[in-house]
């Protein structure tokens, strides 16, 4: 008795109606950046998510750099991590430039 896409949607009831609404989960999305010289892989790679979804991101440091941590909607250490797309997500991975200590002895 009522049909069509209108939200919200009108319908007058002068005798026995029957209405059905279809609900469809709409796609959530994955922005992913880098600060300092690294990439990150996501698997499954989309460009789109359906709610529920769990991503995996793997953070691989270019040479000379290393991972330190992921920032904005994912927080940890871990260059290997697991999360449920629940909502759209903005995540940073952060790489460092590696330092190395120099020890330099004299004699006389």
């Amino acid at each position: 008795d009522l049909t069509g896409s209108s939200n919200p949607a009108e319908i007058t009831v002068g005798s026995s109606k029957t209405v059905t609404a279809v609900f469809e989960k709409s796609p959530v999305h994955l922005s992913l950046s880098t600060t300092g010289q690294g990439l990150v892989t996501k698997n499954p790679d989309q460009s789109e998510y359906e709610p529920g979804t769990t991503v995996t991101l793997t953070a691989d440091p270019a040479d000379g750099w290393e991972f330190v941590e992921w920032t904005g909607d994912l927080y940890g250490t871990q260059p290997t991590t697991e999360f449920t797309m629940d909502a759209d997500k903005s995540i940073t991975a952060v790489f460092e430039e590696k330092s190395y200590d120099l020890t330099v002895n004299t004699d006389g």
